[in-house]
């Protein structure tokens, strides 16, 4: 079987068994006809400590020409951080170079260094507000790891394209729990989970909140993120609100998706975003998410993104993500029938052919 073949069966694999996931590393090599070749190699890896846990991310891509004389080493690195006294965040950072792209250990998130990156995205799982029907905050839960709620890492998958990594966090008064899955995949494609699309370039993140004890069933949560980055742009489409920052081969992005998984059904959601030149409240204590951005941008922009579930959701899945490059988004969550879901499944594997080959 040849390689498209093999990677053709591959992608329709995980597509149709779901979400299979073991720690690990997955590799995605091509030959072209010319004697030129790309290599790409991602990979995830989960580390618990003393008073933090962190899900280390990596894309690591390298391109000869068919000379085999010009090498281009680029890639991204990046992490989940769930740090004591703060709120949980995420980030990626694009290089041009092999010097800072490689899975860290134990504390060492600590250590990157982002002023020389070519671009930077942070976001940050601030708080669940749960409001009334007319908008009104009637309950306010921060996500403030060790104060408010304790994290540790639950679990690590992979089925050989995808690698997963969840990190739970449990109040410390309350039975609800919420679950943050942290994705990376060596081929664009679609996991059963929340209706994610992943891609090489994405570090993608798949919030689960359950059991929520509600004043009223009439209310709602909402779910309010800070993304951090250089100078930004906000935009929304049928299936995802974008908030982006350079371009090119500097460009790095968040994305929020148009619906989620709610109590089973996909759903629409209210995604809002609201820029601010200085970050939200509840964050400025925050040391290392700030440290981190403001080493790279003098003037760093910080976006308010809010998204509204159904009233008396009881299980909710829900896919941010951050990446390098081009946003990644498909038909995947408008509906629920085979025929669809086959259609925008098509349109992602000849995508990810395209990227890969």
């Amino acid at each position: 079987m040849n390689k498209v073949a093999c990677l053709v069966l591959l992608l329709a694999l995980s597509i149709v068994n779901g979400l299979k996931f073991k720690a690990g590393v997955n590799v995605s090599l091509s030959e072209n006809t010319d004697g030129s070749w790309r290599y790409r190699n991602t990979a995830l890896k989960a580390v618990g400590g003393i008073e933090f846990d962190v899900v280390y991310y990596t894309s690591r891509s390298v391109n000869r020409d068919k000379d085999q004389r010009t090498w281009n080493v680029s890639g991204i690195v990046g992490a989940g951080v769930f740090l004591a006294t703060q709120v949980p965040f995420s980030f990626v950072a694009a290089y041009e170079s092999d010097k800072q792209i490689g899975l860290g250990s134990g504390a060492g998130f600590k250590q990157l260094d982002t002023s020389d990156s070519l671009a930077y995205m942070a976001t940050a799982y601030a708080r669940l507000e749960e409001r009334a029907p007319n908008g009104t905050v009637v309950n306010v839960q921060s996500l403030r790891y060790n104060r408010d709620v304790q994290y540790s890492v639950d679990q690590e998958y992979k089925d050989g394209v995808l690698s997963a990594a969840s990190v739970v966090g449990r109040p410390s008064s309350g039975s609800w729990n919420i679950n943050i899955t942290f994705i990376s995949s060596s081929v664009v494609g679609v996991i059963d989970l929340a209706n994610a699309v992943v891609s090489p370039s994405s570090f993608e993140q798949v919030v689960q909140i359950n059991n929520w004890q509600y004043q009223s069933n009439q209310n709602h949560l909402t779910l309010v993120m800070i993304t951090a980055s250089g100078s930004s742009s906000s935009s929304s489409s049928r299936y995802l609100t974008s908030v982006v920052s350079g371009s090119g081969s500097a460009q790095v992005y968040f994305t929020s998706s148009s619906s989620a998984v709610v109590n089973g059904n996909t759903v629409a959601v209210n995604v809002k975003t609201e820029a601010t030149a200085t970050v939200d409240p509840d964050l400025q204590n925050d040391n290392f998410f700030l440290s981190q951005v403001v080493s790279r941008y003098t003037s760093a922009s910080f976006t308010k993104v809010t998204v509204d579930f159904p009233a008396g959701a009881s299980s909710i899945q829900y896919d941010p993500s951050v990446g390098s490059g081009q946003p990644v988004s498909g038909e995947t969550t408008q509906s629920s029938s085979s025929s669809s879901s086959l259609v925008a499944c098509s349109f992602l594997l000849l995508l990810s052919l395209a990227i890969l080959l």
